[in-house]
């Protein structure tokens, strides 16, 4: 992968992120259903998971000088 398609793609995740913290949020004080609740939680971690994989990986890339 060229380092355009990582940063997007890591920017594209970010936003998954933000979008299910929101969802959980909505879910936890309107719809009180702790199974959605479990399964967002579920699928944030995963997003997350590879989020951080990538943002790690990008780091040496950022502290670059250029």
């Amino acid at each position: 992968m060229r380092v355009k398609e990582v940063l997007q793609r890591r920017d594209k995740l970010r936003g998954y992120l933000h979008s299910l913290a929101i969802a959980k949020n909505f879910c936890d004080k309107n719809i009180a259903n702790p199974v959605m609740i479990d399964d967002l939680d579920g699928i944030y971690s995963e997003i997350e998971k590879e989020f951080k994989l990538i943002d790690e990986s990008l780091k040496p890339f950022e502290d670059m000088d250029m």
